[in-house]
């Protein structure tokens, strides 16, 4: 794979997620994330030369970068569920009422749903108040 394509798949199947997850984090927890975004400069170094090493054919540099996109989303949504559960305590909710209550369209599992925030509030506006 040439750089240029390496460098298209990393900001469209990982980066674009990682950014996604760091910028909504820092919405959730009214707090500044800038040293994540110091390190992505080491994670796309460190992501290319797992990418790069000798015998890694294009379809493995996909896969990689299919499988750190997925625990960035998976992160992203543990913790989101996280913090949603800890709204709902806040409101009185038992952790197996919370999970019951969790809107099914906050999460995906192939990609952070950039619509998370919007939709965790609607639901609070609407049933926990």
């Amino acid at each position: 794979m040439e750089v240029r394509d390496f460098l298209y798949n990393y900001t469209n199947i990982f980066f674009s997620e990682a950014v996604n997850e760091t910028i909504l984090v820092e919405n959730w927890e009214e707090t500044d994330f800038d040293h994540r975004y110091v390190e992505y400069a080491s994670i796309l170094v460190k992501i290319k030369d797992e990418c790069f090493a000798p015998g890694v054919t294009d379809e493995k540099i996909i896969e990689t970068l299919t499988h750190h996109k997925d625990h960035i989303v998976n992160l992203f949504n543990q913790k989101m569920k996280e913090n949603f559960i800890d709204e709902f305590n806040k409101s009185g909710i038992d952790n197996k009422k919370a999970d019951q209550f969790m809107p099914q369209n906050a999460f995906y599992s192939d990609r952070i749903n950039c619509n998370v925030l919007k939709i965790f509030r609607e639901f609070e506006e609407s049933t926990l108040k």
